[in-house]
């Protein structure tokens, strides 16, 4: 292990995000044909419901952060500092 010098410590990771993941996608015609996703966390079970998603697909195929695993992440890494 290599000493650090005073003043040069290196600052703590932040945890990972927690991602939602696609479950399914379409286009809604009542919308005027915009594609809607809908997103599941697998961690907790949060469901993001139907979502106007205006991103291209091979971005809505990666997901978005889950809303509640997420916030109690955040509110856990602020009680450590």
């Amino acid at each position: 292990m290599t000493l650090q010098l005073p003043g040069f410590e290196r600052q703590k990771r932040k945890s990972p995000r927690v991602m939602a993941k696609l479950v399914d996608a379409g286009s809604s015609p009542t919308i005027g044909c915009k594609t809607i996703a809908l997103f599941r966390c697998k961690r907790c079970g949060w469901d993001s419901g139907w979502r106007d998603d205006n991103r291209p697909d091979s971005q809505i195929r990666r997901g978005i952060p889950c809303e509640e695993c997420n916030s109690k992440l955040e509110t856990n890494h602020a009680d450590q500092d």
